[in-house]
């Protein structure tokens, strides 16, 4: 019987650490841990992909064997010199006249337009944080739903990393054996968990 599960990848300058957590009615009911040094990254970037796809796969095999999951795709995450953050405003009008309430699709699209403005070809956003709203002159707005107003803006933070380095990490995480579910960042992830 294949088990649902959810694994997480650490890739890191000084170990290697996966984790695969079992899944059973929407709770966790076991969670296993494997780690190794790590080899061919350095300062949070991959310098050798050969050694990384090695370290990979024994990390990933050694928690396959520990756990019983049949681990097929990894969450894993992206640090280093190559991720940046930036904030990016948009303003979009909610009316052409008067006021009108706004709505869960108002918010998607200011969000979008501000995503569209922040980003960059030679960048992949890996996060999008909405940090402010403004509703025609009203600042410090943490959620616009429901209010009634003219025009919205957000101020849009995003953390991006170097397309490149992306591609890199699902290269060799691909050639270990393993699919890329999602990238994050390293230190966001440590804040969710804490």
């Amino acid at each position: 019987m294949a088990k649902n599960y959810i694994c997480g990848l650490d890739i890191g300058t000084s170990k290697i650490a996966a984790c695969a957590a079992e899944i059973r009615k929407g709770k966790v009911v076991d969670v296993f841990l494997e780690s190794q040094e790590s080899r061919g990254v350095r300062k949070g970037s991959v310098v050798d992909s050969i050694e990384l796809v090695e370290c990979v796969g024994k990390v990933l095999k050694a928690l396959k064997a520990k756990s019983g999951i049949n681990i097929k795709a990894v969450h894993t995450n992206i640090a280093g010199q190559d991720v940046t953050t930036k904030h990016s405003r948009a303003i979009i009008a909610l009316a052409e006249r008067g006021n009108k309430v706004i709505s869960s699709r108002d918010i998607k699209n200011v969000i979008h337009q501000a995503f569209i403005l922040g980003s960059i070809i030679e960048d992949e956003v890996i996060h999008q944080i909405p940090y402010s709203y403004t509703v025609d002159n009203k600042t410090g707005i943490t959620n616009p739903l429901g209010l009634y107003g003219h025009k919205l803006e957000v101020d849009l933070y995003l953390i991006c990393a170097k397309i490149s380095s992306v591609q890199t990490i699902i290269y060799a995480v691909n050639q270990a054996g393993y699919d890329v579910k999602e990238i994050f960042l390293s230190g966001l992830a440590t804040s969710e968990v804490v």
